[in-house]
């Protein structure tokens, strides 16, 4: 691999003179690129240059980089180019999914949960509607933020209509009539409590209970 002379004796009783031949052996170039060599899955690549940053020219092969799996891909320099092959090793990272513990049902009227900006994994982003709608169900995206790794995520909320619980009105009731016990129960199967639980006629007037369901998207109902 080294440059030297050669020389050429020609045979005996040829009359010819000797002849040198110089040699000189030029070591090969290495192609150097700036080209990023590692990606998010789905990430749009750089194009592979047919000529290297130092004026190669050459073919690849692959001949575009895969987006969704790692590999490698070699630079062959073009015929008479006094220039090594290059290997560039790509590496695609699969994007992560943001995870998020939000509320995703709500009654009308609800104070709903902010939308954050980062997700519980440590993905920062923005959403899009940025707040919850207390009034109608909706979607909501939280695109990650440019270089984040990741994947958008939908948030599909659902805003529920309040029941109203119905009850069988006991009264009218005697002044001389027993305690009556309300239902904790409605008779559309609301569960919940009363305040007073119990209808004490004998005091002579009139009572107002308050029914309270245990379940805080519904209406509260008065008796």
């Amino acid at each position: 691999m080294a440059s030297g002379s050669y020389t050429f004796t020609p045979a005996s009783g040829a009359c010819a003179n000797p002849f040198t031949l110089n040699v000189t052996i030029t070591p090969a170039t290495d192609p150097t690129f700036s080209i990023t060599d590692a990606y998010c899955s789905g990430d749009t690549p750089d194009a592979l240059p047919g000529t290297s940053d130092n004026g190669i020219t050459g073919t690849w092969s692959p001949s575009t980089i895969n987006n969704m799996a790692s590999g490698s891909y070699t630079f062959t320099p073009a015929s008479g180019a006094c220039a090594n092959p290059f290997t560039l090793n790509v590496t695609i990272t699969p994007a992560t999914d943001p995870t998020f513990s939000i509320t995703d049902t709500y009654c009308s009227g609800d104070t709903p949960d902010a939308l954050p900006g980062t997700s519980d994994n440590g993905i920062t982003g923005t959403w899009s509607p940025s707040t919850i709608n207390n009034m109608a169900s909706g979607s909501y995206t939280f695109t990650p933020a440019l270089g984040a790794c990741a994947n958008p995520f939908t948030l599909n909320v659902t805003i529920t209509t309040p029941a109203t619980p119905t009850f069988t009105n006991p009264g009218p009731l005697c002044s001389t009539s027993g305690p009556v016990t309300l239902p904790t129960t409605s008779n559309n199967s609301i569960t919940g409590t009363w305040s007073p639980a119990v209808i004490d006629p004998s005091g002579g007037s009139n009572v107002t209970a308050t029914f309270t369901p245990t379940r805080d998207h519904v209406r509260t109902q008065q008796r």
